[in-house]
């Protein structure tokens, strides 16, 4: 599955889940990367986070849900980021 941020592949979230022990999506938009501060990140990518994340894990169907919601609850709650605006940047 290729990323759809074109900073950071697929390669980049795998090392950082084992490098790093990164567990959580939020970890990787948040601390271990510039994504949620700069103004890119969409809702794509963080889906595909959480995908990369939920099968490298091995994560059931409800977890990988789970953590797309409370990433995405997150990224709304403590970054100002709008659902919306997250959306309309996956088409720009």
């Amino acid at each position: 599955m290729p990323s759809s941020h074109p900073r950071y592949s697929v390669r980049d979230t795998l090392f950082l889940v084992w490098s790093e022990h990164v567990t959580t999506p939020e970890d990787i938009l948040v601390r271990r990367t510039s994504l949620a501060t700069s103004g890119t990140l969409n809702l794509r990518a963080i889906q595909d986070v959480v995908a990369v994340m939920a099968d490298e894990l091995k994560w059931s169907n409800a977890d990988r849900d789970k953590a797309l919601s409370h990433t995405v609850a997150i990224l709304m709650e403590k970054r100002g980021q709008s659902t919306k605006r997250l959306v309309e940047r996956v088409s720009e």
